[in-house]
């Protein structure tokens, strides 16, 4: 009685079959999956911008320190009615229930000390404008001049208990960091080929902020973005730096020094003209669980001057290939 079984080179074929199916298979499922996480970052990256102007339009204004003498207005300072650089405090009531500061905004940084991190920190500001800065509310402009009116920042500088002339330097309220989910990447948009002239990605972080404020004047929330170019391009535009100066500022000197010592942010930035709203931003988001996938950026713009959490839109994927790709 004869046997009836598989010749090796049926088994060999089998395998081969086989293998191939199941790493088609597998390849799918990862492809799949990056995909799946790519979306995920993107769609959340989305909601952390949408948050600050939520933040912005629903502000709590809350302290967390006793007021005192301060060169900027904080949660921990108080206005006591004197105009100027210097708000003054001899006496010391704290004012329990009410404060003398006001919470104006969000400032959101990308890129800064070269990290694809995202930070978020209070604009924080006089809760009365200078009578005699002649401001009008009408003036589409207002929003940077006012905020310039109330010393709004989102760094302080504080007068210490132990020496009437000597001062610290610390953030005005809180903030906040984002890290970008499955190692997605926030980059500049797509950039010339020096040899074809065509465009092509631009893989570099990108370098940015958003200020997102509400008008201590009419009270209208507007969206401006930072560049420290004197044109008006945001590609590379650079961002504010507020962690490494709080570093290098970390130790106590002179109140005068400090002031005169280094950039103040929003209030140089505006000295500077470095607030934009005649364009929107564009930032595309990368992946490199995407690799061999066709399309592997997508944009999001953060439309001029917006008000709202509508300002910021996910572009679709054919219209990102064209702002981020070519």
């Amino acid at each position: 009685m004869s046997k009836k079984g598989f010749t090796l080179i049926e088994v060999v074929l089998f395998l081969a079959i086989s293998g191939g199916i199941f790493a088609m298979i597998m390849t799918g499922i990862s492809t799949s999956t990056a995909r799946r996480r790519y979306n995920d970052s993107v769609n959340d990256l989305v909601e952390q911008i949408r948050n600050a102007y939520s933040a912005t339009i629903n502000v709590e204004n809350y302290r967390v320190r006793t007021e005192d003498s301060s060169y900027f207005c904080s949660i921990s300072s108080a206005y006591k009615g004197s105009y100027g650089r210097k708000i003054d405090s001899k006496d010391t009531d704290n004012y329990p229930g009410r404060s003398r500061c006001a919470v104006y905004g969000q400032l959101v940084t990308f890129g800064e000390q070269n990290n694809t991190r995202i930070n978020r920190y209070d604009i924080i500001g006089l809760a009365e404008i200078d009578p005699r800065n002649n401001i009008d509310p009408d003036d589409s402009d207002e929003l940077i001049q006012s905020l310039k009116a109330v010393w709004a920042n989102v760094i302080n500088i504080r007068q210490n208990n132990t020496a009437a002339s000597s001062c610290s330097a610390s953030l005005a309220g809180t903030t906040s960091s984002y890290l970008p989910q499955w190692d997605a990447t926030i980059e500049n948009l797509s950039i010339a080929d020096p040899v074809t002239g065509e465009q092509v990605a631009n893989r570099s972080l990108y370098r940015g902020a958003i200020l997102i404020a509400r008008s201590p004047v009419s009270g209208t929330v507007h969206t401006f973005f930072y560049t420290d170019k004197n044109d008006i391009a945001l590609a590379n535009a650079g961002t504010l730096e507020v962690q490494n100066w709080l570093s290098s500022n970390s130790s106590a000197r002179s109140c005068d020094g400090f002031y005169n010592a280094n950039d103040y942010f929003i209030i140089n930035a505006i000295n500077n003209n470095r607030f934009k709203n005649d364009k929107d931003l564009n930032i595309c988001v990368g992946s490199e669980d995407l690799f061999g996938v066709a399309n592997r950026r997508r944009a999001i713009r953060v439309h001029a001057d917006g008000s709202t959490e509508s300002a910021v839109e996910l572009l679709s994927e054919s219209e990102s290939v064209d702002v981020c790709r070519k």
